[in-house]
């Protein structure tokens, strides 16, 4: 749903629905407890691969990818009667604590 150089889809989604473990992990990684992220049913987190799968090499334009990717969740959203809303808010320095892989 999003283009990609070489066929490697560098972005991973990771999420947690609402009152599950994991749930309880993301609400708390969250730095702005605003009432719409509060009441959301689900976090979901878009994460780049770094580096290239079939050659280990670093890329460039990783996160560019994410972000068509996010346009492209958000768009197709409210066909799936999802309200998709991105945000900037999270510990970024702990990723382990959101389960997101080093690379």
């Amino acid at each position: 749903m999003a283009p990609s150089s070489y066929n490697n889809q560098s972005w991973r989604f990771i999420y947690a629905r609402r009152g599950t473990p994991p749930g309880r992990r993301s609400w708390g990684c969250s730095r702005e407890q605003r009432l719409w992220a509060r009441n959301g049913a689900a976090l979901v987190v878009i994460a780049s691969k770094s580096t290239y799968d079939f050659n280990g090499a670093f890329s460039l334009h990783a996160l560019l990818r994410r972000g068509r990717r996010l346009e492209n969740f958000a768009l197709r959203g409210p066909s799936r009667a999802l309200v998709v809303h991105g945000m900037e808010g999270f510990d970024t320095q702990s990723p382990g604590s959101l389960g997101i892989p080093e690379d």
